[in-house]
């Protein structure tokens, strides 16, 4: 319960830092003045955030949010921009998953981390081509005068949802590992090997750290 709490309260901390960035990129009009960047297809608002999103997509998902309800960016181009958030983060972290899989599996292992890589990068790109310059034509960056009802409500609407998310995937990993092990026990997979694909409901680098354990144990 501690562990979870504590998880909660960095989620918590992550998505209300956003939250405030977004409210201070929109009032120092941030977005009008890259105006005449080369972005390409790509909203301004995008383009920060996915710079953002290097130190944390929540914070990119918090500036494009802001930005939606200042009419910044249209609602089609918000969504698939969301979708790039998670790339820039990743790259940030991969090098370790990289690492910690090699280590264990050699080759194979290898060859898990890129396809990890390789599925972000196909998600990034089919993102981005989905993104229509076009359809931000007539959007102008209003005024934005930062409003504490305003934060409150994306705060309302943001983090309950980011709070039963973290916690169904939480709540999941012992509750699948012991459904495997009772169920699947010695079917395609050993136990340990049902535990690891467990942990990944979670996250992949405590998935490779349970196997990890595992090969330790022999």
């Amino acid at each position: 319960m501690n562990a979870l709490l504590k998880g909660e309260l960095v989620l918590t901390a992550d998505v209300l830092m956003g939250l405030v960035l977004g409210e201070a990129v929109m009032f120092l009009r941030i977005p009008s003045l890259l105006e005449h960047l080369p972005t390409g297809k790509l909203p301004r608002v995008t383009v920060l955030a996915v710079t953002a999103s290097f130190g944390s997509s929540k914070a990119g998902a918090a500036l494009i949010a802001s930005s939606l309800e200042a009419s910044e960016i249209s609602e089609h181009n918000a969504i698939f921009s969301v979708l790039m958030l998670p790339l820039p983060s990743y790259l940030k972290r991969w090098p370790a998953t990289f690492m910690l899989a090699v280590s264990m599996a050699g080759t194979a292992g290898a060859l898990f981390a890129l396809s990890l890589l390789v599925r972000s990068v196909l998600r990034f790109v089919w993102a981005f081509m989905m993104v229509d310059g076009c359809s931000d034509t007539g959007f102008t960056v209003k005024q934005h005068k930062p409003s504490l009802r305003g934060l409150i409500r994306r705060t309302a609407k943001t983090l309950p949802t980011a709070w039963l998310f973290f916690a169904v995937a939480y709540s999941l990993v012992p509750v699948a590992d012991s459904f495997f092990a009772a169920h699947f026990s010695g079917s395609l997979l050993p136990v340990a090997g049902w535990t690891v694909a467990a942990g990944s409901i979670a996250h992949v680098s405590g998935a490779l750290a349970v196997a990890g354990g595992a090969l330790s144990r022999g």
